[in-house]
């Protein structure tokens, strides 16, 4: 016989304590490559939070620089008509060009879906460059201004004044 009985006891002690170790040893190698696993989950999640952070900080500075342009669009869009402060601005940008303004008429209100159009024609008198500078302060101004047509008729000699038939639109929000 190779082993005697109490030779046998140790032997068996032995090759189970060798069992359960490569037992430990395969379950701890599991739970760490479970932990592995996890913590790049983990670091996936944290990259992914990241992202939409800057993405929501981005998000937030488009909301100001929308913020401020609905405060301007508003401002050129007002609530009511105010055909007199329309009357003001027009005049106001004739006299920055340095034009003579001799008349501002409304045609009838058009009404929109979500707006009202305020057809005006404008006639004014003036050098080429004076027209041309108060049409830019117009559509560059505190309201918003459309023109849809200009005529122009020359007066007097080379160089001198011109007149300006100005047909135009402004608006302003409906309720």
């Amino acid at each position: 016989m190779l082993f005697n009985n109490s030779s046998r006891v140790p032997f068996i002690i032995g090759v189970l304590v060798v069992v359960l170790m490569l037992f430990m040893i395969y379950k701890q190698s599991t739970s760490l490559s479970a932990a592995r696993d996890a913590m790049a989950q983990e670091q996936q999640a944290i990259a992914n939070v990241q992202l939409r952070l800057q993405n929501l900080k981005a998000l937030e500075n488009e909301a100001d620089n929308i913020k401020r342009q609905l405060d301007i669009m508003q401002q050129k869009l007002p609530t009511e008509p105010s055909e007199d402060e329309l009357i003001k601005y027009i005049k106001s940008s004739a006299d920055k060009s340095y034009i003579d303004l001799f008349e501002i008429s409304f045609g009838e209100y058009l009404p929109k879906e979500d707006y009202v159009e305020m057809p005006f024609q404008v006639n004014l008198n003036g050098r080429y460059s004076e027209v041309v500078e108060f049409l830019v302060n117009l559509q560059n101004g505190a309201r918003l201004v459309s023109i849809d047509e200009v005529q122009v008729v020359k007066e007097g000699q080379v160089g001198s004044n011109i007149r300006a038939d100005i047909s135009g639109s402004s608006y302003y929000v409906s309720k």
